[in-house]
């Protein structure tokens, strides 16, 4: 059952469907851009990732770094979810949730700022700064 600011919005949604339209091609466009931007600090890794084409989130595996994730006593997503907060204070969903086993994490594409008229200054350096800290963790860790 909605409720009912979810009830208005949704109306006023089916009531306006151009300017609906418009906000679906501006956020698009906006998840596909931070999708390239953590994808191009993903492929410094040995990370297993599904590149996606506009949604908000990325579905990352960690199986190249079993063996020492592993001997830290991490052997899910649950487990590796819980590491990377405390650790890294990287905020991650464990695969588990998305009824997928195994070194998975979703990472959502939340922690970002935009002005709405001009969609091209977005600001994405946590996002950025936390990936490259994963990155760099996973570097030193496999090596």
């Amino acid at each position: 059952c909605a409720s009912v600011p979810t009830q208005y919005a949704t109306n006023y949604m089916l009531l306006n469907k151009e300017e609906h339209k418009n906000h679906y091609i501006q956020s698009s466009k906006i998840y596909k851009y931070i999708a390239e931007q953590i994808g191009n600090i993903l492929n410094k890794s040995e990370l297993i990732y599904v590149k996606p084409d506009a949604a908000w989130y990325i579905f990352v595996n960690f199986e190249n770094y079993k063996d020492e994730l592993n001997a830290m006593n991490i052997y899910d997503g649950k487990d590796l979810s819980i590491f990377l907060l405390n650790k890294l204070h990287i905020l991650t969903v464990p695969g588990e949730s998305f009824n997928t086993s195994g070194l998975n994490l979703r990472f959502s594409f939340i922690d970002f700022t935009y002005n709405i008229d001009q969609t091209d200054d977005i600001d994405i350096s946590n996002m950025l700064e936390g990936m490259h800290i994963l990155v760099n963790y996973l570097d030193v860790l496999h090596h």
